[in-house]
């Protein structure tokens, strides 16, 4: 009788080691499967922050760029060293950034001073379109004004390349 329930205990142990054994391997198993769930979500986090700060960083890029070009444009209309065909081609330059790569990448800080460069430049243009006669005085004194627009234009296009990389990218 005393091997008998010896036997019967035996075959009991045996059946509770292999369910615990077999519990323990399910349980390792969806560990290991949330495991992984979980290391693939944080490498898609990761891919998808490292995507968005090359993006951000390419768009500053870009920005940078055109604000480069505005600037060089604004510098040659200020410098005031040209013809008159030269001006209206720097002028239609202007306007061509103005309307076109500008709108993706301007920063509303630039927004302003674009527009107010725009509109004199626009004033400018009719007139040298028109074939106005303007005195010496007044070519100064526009010269002047646009300088002092190319002048406060160039500070906000540094300022807000500083400000984006700084708070937004860096």
């Amino acid at each position: 009788m005393i091997e008998e329930t010896h036997r019967t205990w035996d075959v009991v142990l045996k059946i509770v080691v292999a369910f615990v054994t077999a519990v323990g391997l399910v349980i390792g198993a969806l560990q290991f499967k949330k495991q992984q769930a979980d290391l693939l979500d944080r490498q898609y986090k990761l891919s998808a922050e490292n995507e968005r700060a090359e993006f951000k960083r390419r768009m500053w890029e870009k920005q940078l760029d055109v604000y480069m070009q505005m600037s060089r444009v604004a510098g040659r209309i200020a410098a005031g060293e040209q013809t008159d065909v030269q001006m209206m081609n720097d002028i239609v330059a202007f306007e061509a950034l103005y309307w076109g790569e500008n709108i993706y990448v301007q920063d509303s800080a630039v927004e302003e001073e674009m527009h107010n460069m725009h509109k004199d430049l626009q004033r400018l243009l009719l007139s040298l379109k028109k074939g106005d006669r303007i005195s010496e005085k007044d070519k100064f004194e526009r010269a002047e004004a646009i300088r002092d627009r190319a002048v406060r234009l160039g500070q906000k296009l540094k300022e807000a390349s500083k400000k984006y990389w700084f708070d937004k990218v860096g």
